[in-house]
């Protein structure tokens, strides 16, 4: 059995809010009609009309007569047309999605129609077109009807608040090629480059065969996913860009700049000619366009190396740091392309702990405490530490985990340029620095720890003794 699909959203002027002369269901200009009705319907002037009839929820007893008409020599719009008593026996409101449905078996082809709610059908951004062979059952091992995501996205916020486990926990068993970018990072060290490599020679010295040193056009990571989303359409591939804002997004992104604006349907509003390297490496994939949805012209130079263009099936998402956007400021144009997703500081309910000596302390009622101190001598959110900022082993993060880490950052990224508060350092008659905090054997001194979070008004939520002995302590901690 062949199955093709085409799913999207109502849209008010379609469900008759705008008041027009009639409801109906617009198609996309690059909807491939032939393949999915496996006919070409018959013209009438210069509109070539198909009859059909879709069994309602895939209900046989209740079939739906239905018409598809191309207007191929005006404005070249295809439509489902005069759909009102159809929208009024099923109530179809704008709120609706379209789910239009082909099967082809044992040469027959019938057809499936039903509109159903955002809740019951993950909506990819634009309409979708495609076609898979096999059982139906085998249809969710086959193809995912994913994603109501953006196609290019940044998640951002302040470090630790989760952003890398939101992409990891969207994308879950999808494709995924991952990449992170730092000051080094270029346009070569993102597409490709040729590199030193070992080849055989087929001269053999002894029981070795001798090798040399070849340059072969290594793929990086954008073209290792625009790679697989190709020969993989139309399913989901993403590319996950870590610390975008470290590395200098122009000369990182050159002139692939250009194929992050989309058209309606999800692909490159603009391909661009590929470079020679480039086009010589996809001619060697051998990609099979025929159920590309898009003109035919494109087809071959995309198959051919000739154009770069993003389908519509990549999605490319990345995660920046507010606290670290002055590396390399990104500028309007290229943020305009991007939709962005803040992260908020949250509790994640794992109930996390710091363990400090024989005292355990709430690791949320920790960050709460200290980002208010931050944000007061700050007045940024940018400086603030998310729940993730340091990972407990086991739900617990440790005394050196909480000072090299977490203390660390706080003495030296965040208070180093602003003044803490002074009732927070008090240490008896004296001031509490970064250097207290270890013993004179380089182990965290847990007692000037406590009392850090205790100026913070945090008080221990447990013990693993009743009482500490005076001999038990180190003399450095006294």
């Amino acid at each position: 059995m062949k199955r093709r699909f085409f799913i999207k959203q109502m849209t008010p002027a379609e469900a008759g809010d705008a008041k027009t002369h009639e409801k109906y269901i617009r198609l996309p200009n690059n909807f491939d009609y032939e393949s999915f009705f496996q006919q070409k319907g018959f013209t009438n002037e210069n509109v070539i009309q198909v009859d059909f009839e879709a069994a309602y929820n895939g209900n046989p007893n209740e079939m739906v007569p239905l018409k598809f008409v191309y207007y191929a020599n005006s404005n070249k719009e295809k439509r489902i047309p005069s759909l009102g008593d159809v929208f009024e026996k099923y109530e179809v409101t704008a709120d609706k999605v379209i789910y239009l449905e082909s099967r082809t078996e044992n040469a027959v082809t019938t057809f499936l129609l039903s509109f159903k709610d955002n809740s019951e059908i993950i909506l990819q951004t634009s309409p979708i077109v495609y076609e898979i062979s096999g059982k139906m059952e085998d249809l969710n091992n086959q193809v995912s009807l994913e994603t109501n995501q953006p196609l290019q996205q940044i998640f951002y916020g302040a470090p630790g608040t989760g952003k890398s486990f939101r992409t990891k926990e969207v994308v879950g068993k999808s494709n995924c090629v991952r990449t992170t970018f730092h000051p080094d990072s270029d346009y070569s060290t993102f597409v490709g480059a040729y590199k030193p490599t070992m080849e055989k020679t087929g001269v053999k010295r002894g029981e070795y065969e001798e090798k040399k040193v070849t340059y072969t056009f290594v793929p990086q990571a954008f073209l290792k996913a625009y790679k697989e989303a190709w020969i993989n359409y139309p399913q989901p591939q993403y590319l996950v860009i870590e610390e975008i804002n470290r590395g200098n997004c122009a000369q990182i992104f050159g002139d692939l700049f250009q194929l992050l604006d989309r058209d309606e349907n999800g692909f490159s509003d603009y391909p661009i000619d590929a470079d020679e390297d480039i086009a010589k490496y996809i001619q060697t994939i051998k990609l099979k366009s025929e159920e590309w949805p898009i003109n035919n012209d494109l087809k071959e130079d995309i198959a051919s190396g000739k154009k770069l263009c993003l389908p519509n099936n990549l999605y490319i998402w990345a995660t920046m740091n507010t606290s670290d956007q002055s590396l390399f400021p990104i500028d309007s144009a290229f943020k305009r392309r991007w939709d962005w997703q803040y992260i908020p500081i949250a509790n994640a309910n794992k109930n996390w702990q710091m363990k400090v000596g024989n005292d355990r302390y709430d690791w949320w009622t920790f960050i709460q405490k200290i980002n208010d101190v931050i944000y007061t001598a700050t007045s940024s959110q940018d400086k603030k530490m998310g729940y993730f900022f340091a990972k407990a082993v086991n739900g617990i993060i440790d005394e050196n985990k909480l000072v090299g880490k977490v203390f660390f950052y706080i003495w030296n990224d965040v208070f180093k340029d602003y003044p803490m508060e002074g009732n927070l350092l008090k240490d008896g008659d004296g001031t509490l620095e970064f250097e207290h905090f270890y013993n004179s054997d380089g182990t965290p001194n847990a007692l000037k720890i406590k009392v850090f979070l205790n100026n913070l008004g945090i008080e221990p939520i447990s013990s693993d003794v009743k009482d500490i002995n005076d001999e038990e302590c180190d003399p450095s901690e006294a």
